[in-house]
């Protein structure tokens, strides 16, 4: 439920992104530039966990969520995300920006951001992986 809702909230930052992109005409071929801080951002948040992050607020889950409309979400999202890949085919994912739904202040790079949803939704799969693959977990 997590990483739908935060998927969810990330695709209307990718729209508008995309968008002003398109808009800018700032289009290039890669490979792009990106900052340091960018790339270490991206590889904190990918698995295995560097280190503990609290999810804000905005981002956490519902206490009682149903696992398969969860997953059937999950797997429809992954296709909007596919969608948005498409929609900045031709952009420089370097200079276009996309503001981080979790603060305005926060700009990733377009090409950042489509690698650091990707990075956390790893990072949330392994840990599921983990929990699933630890002998106390109840068996079905």
């Amino acid at each position: 439920d997590h990483l739908n809702l935060t998927g969810r909230k990330y695709l209307r930052a990718l729209d508008r992104a995309i968008d002003e992109g398109r808009a800018k005409n700032l289009v290039g071929k890669g490979p792009f530039r990106y900052g340091l801080l960018e790339c270490w951002t991206v590889r904190a948040m990918d698995a295995p966990p560097m280190f503990r992050i609290k999810a804000p607020k905005a981002f956490a889950p519902a206490s009682e969520s149903r696992l398969a409309e969860s997953r059937d979400a999950f797997l429809a999202l992954q296709g909007e995300f596919q969608e948005r890949l498409t929609r900045a085919d031709g952009l420089d994912l370097g200079k276009v920006k996309a503001r981080s739904p979790v603060s305005r202040h926060i700009k990733f790079s377009l090409g950042k951001a489509f690698a650091a949803i990707a990075a956390h939704q790893r990072r949330h799969l392994w840990q599921a992986r983990q929990l699933r693959n630890d002998p106390a977990f109840p068996a079905r």
